[in-house]
């Protein structure tokens, strides 16, 4: 888990990714590969963001989530001859998203596909 504090309210949140293939928490990679874990207190041991800026990452990391679970879930599910194919599709669809905020619904668009 991150520990967030906001600015201006001093509330304490938190933020966390969990991979559903590893069980690993990977938050702090994918906000700090953006650059956008600036700010860290070392008494409190929270890095701190304005609401605007928590509001963005918790949902993103949420909609993250919820293609990250139901790419896993689809793709357990599929006969062995199109696993393959399934991987090929989420990595060309992930690669045509524009923006990292486009990566859960293109994950989710592919999962549709396949869960016809």
């Amino acid at each position: 888990m991150l520990k967030v504090r906001i600015e201006n309210t001093n509330k304490i949140e938190e933020l966390k990714i969990i991979d559903p293939n590893t069980g690993c928490n990977w938050v702090e990679d994918c906000i700090g590969n953006c650059d956008d874990l600036k700010n860290y207190d070392d008494e409190t041991d929270t890095y701190e963001m304005g609401q605007y800026q928590f509001d963005f990452w918790k949902n993103y990391l949420e909609s993250q989530q919820v293609a990250d679970e139901a790419k896993k879930e689809c793709r357990s599910n599929l006969a062995n001859e199109k696993v393959e194919h399934f991987d090929c599709d989420i990595l060309y669809a992930i690669n045509q998203a524009n923006e990292m905020i486009d990566q859960p619904s293109a994950i989710m668009s592919v999962v549709n596909e396949y869960t016809k």
